[in-house]
């Protein structure tokens, strides 16, 4: 979960460099609206003959789309990314669940031990200590068919 958590962390700064890469935090209407008023003054520099200034229009509307063809990849990014990290912070909730419903083993020994006793005060002594050995038996079997995590603490938790 560690690992998910640092991976999210990364996701959130790439986000916010792609976010920075964006057109100086100008809405999107802006650009469309400078390349609007590219292509008028462009037009009216071409009806007036004025080829210097019908050249600058041209080259300030190819900068103008450029810019938005760089915009849409870091559109395109930030969604990529965020889809990445959504599914990250949903494998994040699923292990947090999984790990909020496990018990550790000295619990669940204790826990056994427990009701072993409360038989104990209403059954025989030879039926309380077989019921205990047939418990501790399938305590035993039980974790011994589990693979042990690679950082089992010595009270690990049990499923």
């Amino acid at each position: 979960m560690l690992q998910c958590r640092d991976d999210i962390a990364v996701l959130d700064a790439r986000l916010a460099e792609l976010v920075a890469r964006l057109d100086g935090g100008e809405p999107g209407d802006s650009r469309w609206a400078a390349l609007g008023r590219a292509l008028d003054a462009r037009t009216a520099a071409n009806d007036r003959g004025d080829a210097a200034a019908r050249d600058a229009g041209d080259d300030q509307i190819g900068h103008l789309i450029v810019a938005g063809e760089s915009d849409a990849l870091v559109w395109h990014q930030i969604t990529q990314t965020m889809m990445r990290r959504d599914r990250l912070a949903r494998s994040a909730m699923r292990q947090q669940v999984a790990l909020e419903t496990l018990v550790p083993v000295g619990t669940l020994s204790a826990f056994i031990a427990a009701v072993v006793e409360l038989i104990a005060h209403s059954c025989c002594y030879d039926c309380t200590h077989r019921l205990r050995d047939g418990v501790n038996e399938l305590l035993i079997r039980s974790l011994e068919s589990r693979p042990a995590p690679p950082d089992a603490a010595p009270d690990a938790p049990a499923s």
